[in-house]
């Protein structure tokens, strides 16, 4: 689930930022809102070419290639029928 999640919305925003809106984080810098701030601070490193929002605003977006991501969803099926109750 986690690498379908993964491959659909990014990775995940550091736990302080998690929830709020990116359009938002103006606001909470000017009340000087130290979580926000470290949670910018620990912010992963923008990665792919690509920018899906996310209406929970607990993943960055951010995407790599529509290759490289469907690698990853093909993988992740894979794991999950070798998983499955009728593999046993």
């Amino acid at each position: 689930m986690a690498l379908e999640e993964l491959a659909a919305k990014g990775p995940l925003k550091p736990e302080g930022l998690r929830g709020l809106d990116e359009a938002g984080y103006d606001q909470y810098l000017k009340g000087d809102d130290i979580t926000t701030k470290d949670g910018l601070a620990a912010m992963p490193p923008k990665v792919g070419t690509r920018f899906v929002k996310d209406d929970t605003h607990y993943r960055t977006g951010w995407l790599i290639s529509e290759e490289l991501s469907q690698k990853m969803l093909d993988q992740s099926m894979e794991m999950k029928k070798l998983i499955h109750i009728n593999s046993i």
